[in-house]
């Protein structure tokens, strides 16, 4: 007999205390620390589950809402969800067990299923973490769809692609992905789902409500640190990305962010968008938050200006062609260049995103790689530093030659309980890498702080941005005292 289902879908964040803790800290660029966006995977779960005619659904951004031990059992009362859904980020495994820990001891009935990339990498570590009941691996719609439809029938929990039980653990061979085809297929990420989720997610550059959206799944490219290759590449069509525009403007948001891994894999594609934009008088302002560095012609380019485009936001990663080479990006410096030389004539604005010290990295590399951020001229840079971790090559080949001592990633996702912290682990080992991330912040000054720079933000700022310029300030202004006091004690 059918009964009532109620859902609780659960971005744990850095639960319980919200703070972001080991490699994070040091690695994450400035703009998430200001800017949050809203848990993409399981809105698209609900909305898919709320077409399908499961109403009783609740989504928890724990990071956000600030949800600790003590609120989130008065949640639990409140809603009392019959089957939890988790996603899991390998980096956040303590946190994540803990929220499921503390989920188990309201009601060590409730169904927890998890999901999220870690399950690509450790599904069989995950489904014999204590309290998991079950997970999914890939897209999560199909599978979590089964599961609800199994516990709201009480059917016995058969299983489809992409979705394992702990209770059946000793039966399984292998696990195999769950991959939704057509994407036109799905509905449009469903905002209202999420209580005031127009005002909690607005743009930190302007304060304008922003709808962030995935118009593709996976990457046609092939970059050996990203684990985006292995997930088979799918996007929807033209008049999708029209239809959800006109959607996301008819709800209040006056700006998209498009978090696709790499939206500009199709550029007539783009070019298509751009001109149905333009044609149907869509007023809208939109971002590009992954884009591959390619050749953009400057009328290109002004074309989807005037449709709407202010930024995009690249992989550069360095300015050493033998380190693309080593990344396997497929393409040169000298292409960066062109294609920042077009961002700039076109007045789009521009994320650069900068790895530093990749694997066989030498400081004269680094060297070109600052002397690149400068040539460029990127409106923002977002520098990292090349952090190791599966499924990486280079990790394995650290195992195998002795540079880590013990598999230290797998140690912790068995009991993230007892390791606590992820691993941090550079081009340098698991030693301590603080010089790393103090040359980091060095590139970073010194690239906001020239006066060139400083000049051109301050007469190309528009109203709606001083604010946040303003807080950048201070940000930077503490970290180059911090800097200047590190050095000065060393």
């Amino acid at each position: 007999m059918d009964k009532e289902v109620r859902i609780l879908l659960v971005d744990p964040g850095f639960f319980p205390q919200h703070e972001r803790d080991g490699f994070l800290t040091k690695y994450v660029d400035l703009d998430s620390q200001i800017q949050s966006n809203p848990p993409m995977g399981i809105l698209a779960i609900a909305s898919f589950l709320f077409e399908k005619g499961f109403k009783n659904i609740r989504i928890i951004d724990a990071e956000k809402e600030k949800v600790g031990p003590d609120n989130l059992k008065q949640i639990l009362n409140d809603f009392r969800p019959d089957i939890i859904g988790v996603t899991l980020y390998t980096y956040r495994m303590y946190n994540a067990h803990t929220f499921i820990e503390e989920v188990k001891k309201w009601n060590p009935d409730v169904h927890i299923s998890v999901g999220g990339a870690h399950t690509l990498i450790y599904p069989i570590e995950t489904l014999q973490l204590k309290g998991v009941d079950s997970i999914v691996i890939g897209d999560g719609e199909t599978p979590f769809l089964h599961l609800c439809e199994s516990l709201k029938n009480d059917d016995a929990l058969a299983e489809v692609q992409g979705l394992y039980f702990a209770s059946h653990f000793d039966s399984y061979t292998k696990f195999e992905r769950n991959t939704e085809k057509d994407l036109n297929a799905l509905p449009l990420f469903n905002p209202q789902l999420m209580d005031n989720f127009i005002n909690i997610y607005k743009n930190f550059m302007n304060n304008k409500a922003t709808m962030t959206f995935v118009s593709s799944r996976g990457c046609p490219y092939h970059c050996n640190y990203c684990i985006a290759p292995s997930i088979p590449y799918r996007s929807m069509s033209v008049n999708k990305l029209v239809e959800a525009v006109r959607y996301y403007i008819s709800l209040g948001f006056q700006e998209i962010n498009f978090y696709d891994d790499t939206f500009n894999a199709n550029l007539k594609k783009m070019e298509k968008f751009a001109q149905q934009i333009i044609e149907e008088k869509l007023s809208f302002h939109w971002s590009v938050r992954g884009a591959v560095v390619r050749e953009m012609s400057v009328p290109f380019l002004k074309l989807l200006k005037k449709a709407g485009l202010r930024r995009m936001q690249f992989g550069v990663e360095s300015g050493s062609d033998k380190i693309l080479e080593v990344l396997n990006k497929n393409r040169t410096v000298k292409e960066t260049v062109a294609c920042f030389d077009n961002l700039n004539a076109a007045r789009i604005e521009s994320v650069a995103n900068i790895m530093l010290f990749c694997p066989t990295e030498k400081d004269e590399e680094t060297l070109q790689t600052e002397k690149l951020i400068h040539s460029i001229r990127p409106t923002y840079i977002s520098v990292q530093v090349f952090v190791i971790f599966p499924p990486m090559k280079w990790y394995y080949e650290m195992l195998r030659d002795g540079t880590l001592s013990h598999d230290v990633w797998h140690e912790y996702v068995v009991d993230p309980i007892k390791v606590k912290v992820a691993p941090t682990i550079t081009t340098r080992g698991i030693k301590n890498a603080d010089d790393l991330f103090k040359w980091r912040d060095k590139i970073v000054l010194g690239y906001y702080m020239k006066p060139r720079y400083i000049f051109k933000r301050l007469i190309g700022l528009r109203f709606d941005e001083i604010k946040i310029h303003v807080k950048f300030g201070f940000i930077f202004l503490k970290k180059l005292l911090n800097l200047g006091t590190s050095q000065g004690s060393t």
